[in-house]
């Protein structure tokens, strides 16, 4: 009777453990899941970038006039090369590589004044074994007042001073520009560029009201020349990975270790 009670027990026991691990097993099988979807759509975060914050706001000073093209609360507009220095807000991280070799950032603008600029820094990270084209074009999607005409944009290579486009987005529209990424052993070519969105001096008051949308694209025209960014280690998913192992294993050893002694008596 006490080897059966001590049998019984000890039976109760193994049954309580192999529970416990199938619980690991399954929370482990979850986070697996989980960090597996938490990494693919940080993937395709970064494919797809947008700027919420270039709208310009709405000037609720409706009584202002502006003269000589300054805004008493915006910066003015500045003119020869010393024009577009203005300050950096954020810098927006774009990778192109064999799987993403193209990006689309949403650009809008509303309620500007003259003499309004708008900054913008774009970090570009190429992934490409061989010589390759890094294209950028600007196509206006919505407007009105025909603010094309008189809205501006320059795209500037920060690592050249180099300027690939400065004209009316109405002359902008569709234009394919580009710049020659040469490659290096690492097989990617870090390239920034800023690009200033501003409206002359001498535009008048009546586009103080007017919008337009942009969509700004980035992108490469492959030819097989791209690659695709190397893995990066994972220690929360090699963690899980263990945990999940180690349970598995552990319920198995269990299971056939509780046959065997069932098979004996």
């Amino acid at each position: 009777m006490d080897n059966q009670t001590s049998a019984k027990h000890e039976s109760d026991k193994m049954k309580r453990i192999i529970v416990v691990l199938v619980v690991l097993l399954v929370i482990s099988g979850i986070g697996l899941a989980a960090r597996h979807i938490y990494m693919k759509k940080t993937a395709d975060k970064q494919s797809s970038v947008t700027i919420s914050d270039n709208i310009i706001e709405e000037n609720t000073d409706k009584d202002k006039t502006y003269e000589s093209g300054a805004s008493a609360n915006k910066q003015e507009q500045p003119s020869g090369d010393a024009a577009l220095q203005q300050p950096v807000k954020d810098t927006a991280v774009i990778k192109l590589y064999k799987r993403n070799p193209e990006d689309n950032t949403t650009f809008e603008v509303m309620n500007m004044l003259p003499g309004d600029i708008e900054t913008k820094e774009f970090e570009l990270q190429v992934y490409h074994k061989k010589d390759i084209e890094l294209f950028f074009n600007a196509e206006v999607t919505e407007q009105t007042k025909q603010l094309e005409d008189v809205l501006k944009i320059k795209v500037t290579s920060i690592d050249t001073g180099k300027v690939l486009i400065d004209a009316p987005f109405s002359l902008a529209d569709g234009m394919e520009v580009s710049e020659l990424l040469v490659t290096n052993e690492k097989q990617v070519t870090n390239k920034r560029y800023k690009i200033d969105v501003y409206l002359d001096t001498s535009v008048g008051n009546e586009y103080c009201e007017a919008m337009m949308k942009a969509d700004f694209k980035w992108y490469i025209k492959d030819d097989g020349s791209l690659v695709n960014p190397p893995k990066t280690s994972d220690p929360a998913g090699m963690v899980l990975w263990g945990v999940f192992a180690i349970s598995a294993v552990s319920v198995l050893l269990l299971l056939m270790l509780m046959k065997r002694r069932k098979e004996q008596e």
